[in-house]
Formats: structure tokens, sequence, C-alpha cells
């Protein structure tokens, strides 16, 4: 398994989780599953854990006919969700259901797909250095490359199908997320030593 670790230190373990993604014999992803062994406080803040463990890591990537780097990209796909997450909360309040990404949808496998890639993460809380972070390990190199950046989108479509109060305190959870990171700025990858504090300071708020 490949990990990739954030957050320094020791913290007590919250709970694990697993992904798994399911594929025709094309290998082709259809759908994917999502298990969850931990407090159940804790649930309505992984998909903000995902993107906090996700978005600070971005180096480049082609956006409307250009490169962008660093702050300046993680800034878009920051603004991005924002943008997303103020959808789903309007929806929410004339009561309806969110939006979800279904990239690929939260489902059982159909007949004949087998799991074809898999992650397993550890949810580590340190109270002592106001941290709540993720840690991911995948099972192989292609599969960190194709699931690091949808893993938040994988849970935010989990989240939202375990009903109405876990969909209420996730989208508290990542405005609260989103407060600290107009307050104190993008996390530093720099040895991983800021990020694990919003999601703290959307735990702390709930």
């Amino acid at each position: 398994m490949r990990l990739t670790q954030t957050g320094t230190g020791r913290g007590q373990v919250v709970g694990r989780g697993r992904l798994d993604f399911h594929a025709q014999p094309d290998r082709t992803i259809r759908s994917c599953a999502v298990s969850w062994d931990g407090d159940a406080v804790f649930v309505p803040l992984l998909p903000g854990l995902a993107f906090d463990q996700y978005f600070p890591n971005l180096r480049d990537a082609p956006r409307e006919g250009r490169v962008v780097r660093g702050k300046e990209l993680q800034r878009a796909v920051l603004e991005e969700f924002e943008e997303w997450v103020d959808r789903a909360r309007a929806t929410l309040n004339v009561g309806e259901t969110p939006p979800l990404f279904e990239t690929p949808p939260v489902a059982s496998p159909a007949p004949g797909e087998h799991i074809s890639e898999s992650a397993e993460f550890v949810v580590r809380f340190n109270q002592g250095n106001e941290r709540l972070w993720s840690e991911t390990s995948y099972a192989s190199r292609q599969g960190e490359q194709l699931l690091f950046s949808i893993k938040h989108q994988v849970l935010w479509d989990w989240c939202t199908g375990q009903g109405e109060d876990v969909t209420t305190a996730m989208l508290e959870a990542l405005e609260r997320q989103f407060d600290h990171y107009d307050v104190h700025g993008i996390p530093s990858d720099f040895m991983m030593r800021q990020i694990g504090r919003a999601p703290y300071a959307a735990w702390k708020a709930l």
C-alpha cells in the first residue's frame, strides 16, 4: 500500500475508513463503496478532511487554456468547492437534496463488477496541537493518481446518503473550514505542519 500522509506527530486514532472502486472487465470504474469504522461524530467531517489533505498538495494543472500553478491553482480549486457548498446549502434550504458529484456513483457492485482499486484511510485527532487530519494509503500508484483528487467528492456523496442530519452537519463543518482558510490562508504543505488545523476548527465549532 502507498501511504499519503498529512499531519506531523502522533494523534489519537478516531476512526478508519475504506473506499472500494468497482470496475467491469474492461477496468472502467463504474461505482464505489464507502465503509467507516469509528466515532459517528466525525462522519460529517470526512469530506473536509479529504479536501484538506488534497488541495494544498496541488502543483500545476491546465485550466482555461493555460497551466495554473501553486497557490493560484489551490485558490481556484478552493473557490470552486466553496461555490459547490453554497449551491448545496441553497438547495437544502428549500427542502431539496444537495447535488452529487457521482465520480463515480456510490453504489454496491453490479453483476460482473470487481474491486479494481481501493484506498484505506485513518483519521487522527490531537487536541493539544489542535489538529484533525487524515492519512490515506492506496493499493497502487495508479490508484493514487486516479483517486486522490476525487476522494472528497466520493465522501461527499456518501455523507449525503446518510440522511439530512449528517448532510446539514457536513455543510456546517465545511463552511467553518472555509472560514478558517479565509482567516489563516491555504495550508502550507511544507512538512504538512498546517494541514489538519481547519478541520479541527470545524470540529470544534459543531
